[in-house]
């Protein structure tokens, strides 16, 4: 005989010690979570009923605190539930870690001093953040990276590794050097030769990606060639090959920078001066136009793909093509800093944010007083110069000529046997040379770019600070 109605099951066991009893069949069963502070995930339930088994628990979260497990006691013992497998009503307790102890990264601050922490935890906050100080200078406020939700970033402090830990990249043969705040082994060099750095990832962008750089070229590469600086596939110009894409120096049309596609829509391109620090950022956003910014200028916009199809075997690399036989005939020469790689279109003010924030220049977005939430964090000093001292100014018996000047500034002191360290600095407050003399010397200054200079001259008991214009 076949039931065709069941409204109640009752299933008793008989043992000997006595029986259990299964819930009737679709009533509702309960589960109460304790959760010490944190927050349950949404897709937990409170109810369910026994065909609802097996029931795979979600992890809840808590601000300051990893999650360690769900436990059936509160002194947290024997094996953590995972998955619920048995019709019965159940009470979880939340296990939490020790609070994190998160870093505070403090960028810009070469002779600066300040008293705020370098760690934090949750039951720090909110940390209100003191002001620093830099002699001949004031001080304007802390700024927050506006964007940083990259996918990778090559910072190129002493090596290529990526600060996420997700894409290190590997050196063939570019040499480290100075980089856009002139700090030594801050950026890489590439001589013209058979020099790149692979970040050994095909990052296989579909929707979109951004690209961005600071660069400082020697040439605009060989002769009818490109000098390549960000390539991804590599195999960009041969029709046989996918939509990959190329940023590169150009020497036609008077020396350009060109973002690329391989896609037969038009290329964006600018014209661009060598030996000059330069913020590159380039931008795609599927069925939308390409764009490429200089110093957080748009300056160039390209019909863009409905979609890219990379090479699945190619890497994305810096300083010249990855496909073999090309590779040797476009090398770039200059340069290369600061490099990140987001997967989707910056914004126009996020590139913005980026160019000001990397020299340690004052912006509006990302300016913080305050750490209010948890996270590791990176914040900027910025300042801006104190001192109105005129230019060919004699103080202290310091004479600083020819003023302006285009390649040589002699300084003459008049102390003799007394050491004098000097820094010049731009406008910006950022560090473009230094170096120690005794009396009098002459510093090349043909790496620098024509502008208003400050430089500041000190002994162990004065320092002075005066103006001089390359021009």
């Amino acid at each position: 005989m076949k039931s065709t109605k069941l409204n109640l099951i009752v299933v008793i066991l008989t043992t000997m010690t006595g029986f259990i009893c299964f819930p009737a069949l679709g009533e509702s069963i309960s589960i109460t979570y304790q959760l010490n502070g944190g927050e349950n995930h949404p897709e937990n339930p409170e109810h369910f009923i026994a065909d609802d088994l097996p029931l795979l628990l979600k992890n809840p979260k808590k601000a300051g605190y990893n999650f360690q497990g769900w436990y059936n006691n509160q002194l947290f013992e024997g094996e953590s539930v995972e998955i619920i497998n048995e019709a019965n009503n159940i009470e979880l307790w939340a296990k939490w870690s020790d609070a994190i102890v998160y870093q505070i990264n403090y960028r810009n601050v070469e002779g600066v001093t300040h008293d705020n922490p370098a760690t934090f935890t949750v039951y720090d906050l909110p940390i209100q953040l003191n002001s620093a100080s830099k002699q001949g200078f004031s001080f304007k406020g802390w700024i927050r990276d506006a964007a940083n939700d990259y996918l990778a970033y090559y910072k190129f402090n002493g090596n290529a590794n990526d600060e996420t830990g997700n894409h290190d990249a590997t050196n063939n043969g570019a040499t480290l050097t100075t980089g856009i705040t002139n700090e030594p082994n801050s950026a890489y060099y590439f001589d013209g030769g058979v020099r790149y750095i692979d970040t050994n990832t095909n990052f296989n962008f579909t929707e979109a990606f951004s690209f961005s750089f600071w660069t400082k070229l020697e040439s605009y590469g060989p002769a009818s060639q490109a000098g390549v600086l960000v390539v991804q596939g590599a195999n960009y110009g041969n029709e046989n090959t996918a939509n990959d894409f190329a940023i590169s120096s150009n020497i036609h049309e008077g020396g350009r920078i060109v973002f690329g596609i391989k896609d037969g829509g038009a290329t964006a391109a600018t014209n661009v001066p060598l030996n000059t620090w330069l913020h590159v950022v380039a931008t795609w956003e599927k069925g939308k136009e390409r764009r490429l910014y200089i110093n957080g200028e748009l300056k160039s916009t390209g019909n863009s793909p409905g979609g890219i199809s990379f090479h699945n075997n190619l890497t994305c690399r810096f300083g010249a093509w990855n496909w073999t036989g090309w590779h040797e005939k476009h090398q770039m020469q200059g340069k290369l800093d600061l490099m990140r790689i987001y997967d989707y279109a910056l914004s126009p003010s996020q590139i913005l944010t980026v160019h000001h924030l990397e020299q340690g220049l004052w912006v509006d977005e990302g300016n913080i007083e305050w750490i209010t939430e948890v996270g590791d964090i990176e914040l900027t000093a910025t300042f801006e110069i104190a001192t109105t001292v005129d230019q060919l100014q004699k103080v202290n018996k310091t004479v600083i000529y020819p003023n302006p000047t285009s390649n040589q500034l002699s300084i003459d002191t008049e102390r003799d046997d007394v050491v004098t360290t000097f820094i010049i600095l731009n406008l910006q407050g950022i560090t473009m040379l230094k170096g120690e003399f005794v009396s009098k010397t002459s510093i090349d200054l043909s790496q620098l770019e024509q502008g208003l200079y400050y430089i500041k001259l000190s002994t162990q008991e004065e320092s002075e600070v005066l103006k001089f214009i390359k021009k």
